[in-house]
Formats: structure tokens, C-alpha cells, sequence
């Protein structure tokens, strides 16, 4: 599987340069992706959650929504072109994209599957109530969840010294 992460108004554009073949989509409720028309839409998979920190907040990721983005991800053929967007592709999608990769390439490959989402993504922030109930269906034992808050870390420190 080989795995990009774009923002919302890439979609399209990125769909056609990279020749994906499936599409998944963290929007907040009501947003629509600009998918190409000639999109296969059975290729297709929206989750309805919103860029929240605190569980408790509205529309924030829910265990139920990672639950579908992985059980999706075991579907995908192993020559799946996947494109994982959100509205500003560095938080949800890059989230959801290492946890689609962790669990296709295994958990033993947690520190690979982080860096071949920086290598597409260098501003990940990854959503860490999407890490943490990936972790835990994963069964990573907190590396996943770790790693990806060390990535944020990383982003956050940068933005506040530049």
C-alpha cells in the first residue's frame, strides 16, 4: 500500500498526479471533499469528526470512527494507492494515515510507517485522540500514540520559533 496526505483543497488534483485508488476523507459535518467525478465512489470512505483535543468536546474523533477507518484499511488491496485528506491535511488525515500504515505493515514497523508520513507530510500534527484509540485497537502499547506526540511536539516547537 502506498499512502499520501493532502489538504481538502488538493484533493482532486492530488487524486489524479498520484493515481489513487481509494480516498479517505476527515471532514467536519457538512464539508464535502472535491473528489474527481470519475471517482469510483465505492473507493471511498468518509468519517464525520472534527479537529477536537478533548474527547468530550462535539464531533470530536470517537473510538467508533478509528474503528471504521481501520476496518476500511483492512479491505484495501496491498497495491492500494490511498489518499487520506482533511481540511488542512496535519492533523486527522495524518493521523488516520499512520494508523492505516501501522496496521498494514505491522506494529513491529511503527517508527517506519511515522517516517514515511513525514516524508509525505513534513508538517504532520497528528490528531492525538486518533493515535490513541488506534494504539489501543492496534495494541501498539503506546509507541504508536507516543511517536506520533513526539511528531506534534516537534510541529508545535517549530511554529513558536519561527
Amino acid at each position: 500500500m502506498k499512502i499520501f496526505v493532502c489538504d481538502r483543497s488538493k484533493v482532486a488534483k492530488t487524486m489524479a498526479r498520484i493515481s489513487a485508488t481509494h480516498v479517505l476523507s476527515l471532514l467536519d459535518p457538512g464539508v464535502r471533499p472535491f473528489l474527481n467525478p470519475h471517482f469510483n465512489k465505492a473507493n471511498w470512505r468518509l468519517v464525520i469528526c472534527e479537529d477536537q483535543l478533548n474527547a468530550d468536546d462535539p464531533n470530536a474523533p470517537t473510538l467508533e470512527n478509528v474503528e471504521f477507518i481501520l476496518d476500511w484499511g483492512r479491505t484495501l488491496p496491498d497495491d492500494a494507492v490511498v489518499l487520506v485528506h482533511c481540511e488542512a491535511g496535519i492533523s486527522r488525515s495524518t493521523a488516520a494515515a499512520m494508523a492505516l500504515l501501522i496496521q498494514h505493515n505491522g506494529i513491529e514497523h511503527i517508527d517506519e510507517c511515522v517516517a514515511e508520513i513525514l516524508a509525505v507530510r513534513p508538517n504532520a500534527c497528528p490528531n492525538p485522540l486518533i493515535t490513541i484509540y488506534a494504539d489501543n485497537i492496534l495494541k501498539c502499547g503506546g509507541k504508536f500514540h507516543s511517536a506520533a506526540e513526539d511528531i506534534a511536539t516537534a510541529h508545535i516547537f517549530k511554529m513558536i520559533h519561527n
